[in-house]
């Protein structure tokens, strides 16, 4: 069993948790008091009641925005206009994520193209509604800040587990870098910013430990449930299933226990390439049959001007107050649904409503089942834990109780105990995902403890030509580094044609790596080996290896052409400080023999402890050309990179030989990089 991991923050430091939700943002505090103990504060709304951003519950800030011809309305006076979008869902098109298939399956997503369609709305006007949110939820972060006397540290912002799934590429990044180029410039130079996925925070906030007047009650009542009868001498693998507005998220933890059979540590338990999120939340069946009410009875009426603004909105508010109480899988009369007009009633029939919830929560449902499967082939006890507003419906909370029962059933030939427990209603739980955030920077693991006994190895992903399959990979990655072993390693790859198209390549570690047996010490300093690493989860977790995951970093084998290539790591400042490593990519001919050529290159990557994980993960990386544009040798000490081209340098000494600059670069700025860090 881990002993806990030491406190990050001194007395008086603070980290935020920052979420951005689908219908209402939350902030939450933590922070080390006096006494060294985690206190954990959620920011609170302390506006007038009246005020254009007063929500319903004291920690909740509205974050709709309503079109009115071309002005905006942001804050909750845009609940009562017919069409309100949420400002997640315009962050999602600002970034840059503009396909249907995705913006189509979020809360306002049709709304949303279609106002931009009809020039209703502008990128410019969507970055202002969403910098106006974020600078009200900064003016009660630092309020916040002030009333508990501490400072910020740090900022950690949430994001949907979906946008990180390996079949849509690149999109997580061009969410997180216009989030912030918003959120950024409004704070002052000094604060660190991280992330974490909404399913990380949800179960952060279960498995750490805090002081939390609030909650510690609901805590204590969870944890009897959830761990009650399992054996919690080697730990326990706990699934935390988070339903919100929009989205289902999932995420493992392998959870340790103290003899009293309180949490102490916790770490994330999830497979690299594993997908732990899909759309899909009850917010989606109320945009269901907004269009459902839009095509039946409203536009016709809206064309004769016999319906009045506002009243589509407060249809939907009736739906979503009934919804609560509606047992869709036993609906067989029509839901009547009244607005604000006393003679007009929507009759949605029952068939519609089976549909709008079944449709809705179809993915969540199948990935559920996927990872329920696959927790009980490690053969080992396990709890999972339910969260979130939507399980208040009868008829999914009834599903997914019948799914859990199967499942229990299905476990017992192989000897697993699983124990679940559903948090419908628990008041703070809107706040959960924001106060994991927060709470992910209290203890992090010394980057140098998680080297000891890790292996960093590059795993290759392909796609075949034409398919629209998600990224497919084999069941070994190649060692790149390992610590605690006193050889070197390469890894010789070979690439298809056409490459860039078709294969990527990831960084992954291997937190309990064993040394290879058979292999002597080379008295050679450069000699080096080779050796695997299994991905996916071995058949037992806890108590043994852990699981080979993704350290968050990927890498397109753009302009190589069919042939082989060779990988290798060396850390260039010893992993007791900073862990800096670089990456090299040699190619190689037909003999295995290094050629030099223009296409190889050079990484330079600083590792960190990632704060909702507790594992190693990959934070700043500099890219360069392995070898210089001119004279195309190996470059050694500094190099001069053309920072607008990336793959255009020049070693030191030919930068001041005065070798000419070509035509296309001449305009560009240039920096000087050491390579000795």
């Amino acid at each position: 069993m881990p002993n806990a991991c030491p406190l990050t923050l001194k007395a008086g430091e603070s980290a935020v948790g920052w979420d951005l939700g689908n219908g209402a943002s939350k902030v939450s505090l933590a922070y080390i008091n006096c006494q060294n103990e985690v206190i954990l504060v959620r920011v609170p709304f302390a506006g007038s009641p009246d005020g254009p951003h007063y929500s319903y519950t004291p920690h909740d800030f509205v974050a709709y925005v309503a079109l009115e011809g071309r002005e905006i309305i942001v804050g909750k006076q845009s609940l009562d206009r017919d069409l309100n979008i949420p400002l997640k869902t315009m962050l999602i098109y600002i970034a840059g994520i503009t396909r249907k298939r995705i913006l189509e399956a979020m809360p306002g997503g049709r709304q949303l193209l279609g106002a931009v369609e009809r020039g209703s709305i502008t990128v410019a006007a969507m970055e202002k509604a969403v910098s106006q949110h974020f600078c009200l939820l900064q003016r009660y972060v630092l309020e916040q800040a002030r009333a508990s006397k501490v400072s910020i540290k740090s900022i950690i912002v949430t994001y949907p587990n979906y946008l990180a799934s390996p079949s849509q590429s690149g999109d997580l990044d061009r969410y997180l870098e216009k989030y912030f180029e918003l959120l950024c410039p409004l704070w002052e130079k000094g604060i660190q910013f991280e992330t974490v996925s909404e399913g990380q925070a949800a179960a952060t906030y279960i498995c750490e430990r805090y002081e939390d007047p609030f909650s510690s009650s609901c805590r204590k009542k969870r944890h009897e449930t959830l761990f009650k009868d399992l054996d919690l001498d080697l730990g326990l693998n706990l699934l935390v299933v988070d339903v919100g507005a929009s989205t289902l998220n999932l995420q493992a933890m392998n959870v340790y226990f103290t003899v009293e059979g309180e949490i102490i540590d916790s770490t994330s338990n999830v497979p690299h390439g594993a997908i732990t999120g899909v759309q899909g939340g009850s917010d989606m069946t109320n945009d269901r049959i907004r269009r459902w009410i839009q095509d039946h009875y409203l536009r016709p009426l809206i064309r004769a001007g016999q319906v009045k603004e506002g009243e589509l909105a407060a249809l939907l508010q009736d739906f979503e107050e009934k919804k609560r109480r509606l047992n869709y899988l036993q609906c067989t009369e029509s839901l009547n649904l009244r607005g604000n007009d006393p003679y007009m009633t929507i009759p949605i029939p029952p068939e519609q409503i089976q549909k709008a919830f079944a449709v809705t929560f179809e993915d969540g449902l199948k990935l559920l089942k996927r990872e329920l499967s696959r927790m009980v082939r490690l053969k080992r006890d396990f709890s999972v834990l339910f969260a979130g507003g939507s399980y208040c419906n009868p008829g999914l909370y009834r599903t997914v109780k019948g799914i859990m029962e199967e499942t229990k059933q299905d476990a017992v030939p192989e000897n697993v105990q699983i124990n679940y427990a559903f948090l419908r209603d628990e008041v703070y739980w809107s706040s959960a995902v924001s106060a994991g955030a927060a709470l992910a920077m209290m203890r992090l693991p010394q980057e140098s403890d998680l080297l000891k006994e890790a292996a960093i190895g590059i795993h290759m992903l392909w796609k075949k030509k034409g398919s629209k399959k998600i990224w497919e990979g084999e069941d070994e990655a190649h060692v790149l580094f390992s610590q605690g072993c006193q050889q070197h390693f390469h890894a010789d790859i070979d690439i298809p044609g056409k490459a860039d198209q078709r294969i990527q390549f990831y960084l992954v570690c291997h937190p309990q790596y064993t040394c290879p047996r058979s292999t002597s010490i080379s008295d050679d300093p450069n000699a080096s080996q080779t050796d695997t690493i299994r991905i996916g989860a071995p058949k037992t977790v806890l108590g043994g290896p852990l699981t080979t995951y993704d350290l968050g970093w990927s890498m397109k084998p753009t302009g190589l052409r069919s042939g082989r290539v060779r990988f290798n790591m060396k850390a260039v400042v010893s992993p007791s400080r900073s862990p800096v490593f670089v990456l090299t990519r040699s190619t190689l001919d037909r003999c295995n023999q290094i050629v030099p050529s223009p296409v190889d290159k050079r990484w330079f990557i600083r590792l960190k402890s990632d704060p909702p994980t507790k594992l190693l993960q990959v934070g700043d990386v500099d890219e360069m050309p392995l070898l210089c544009s001119h004279c195309e040798n190996e470059i050694s000490f500094t190099v001069r990179l053309c920072k607008t081209c990336k793959d255009f340098a020049y070693c030191h000494q030919c930068f001041y030989a005065g070798i000419p600059i070509p035509p296309e670069h001449e305009n560009h700025d240039w920096s000087l990089v050491s390579l000795n860090r």
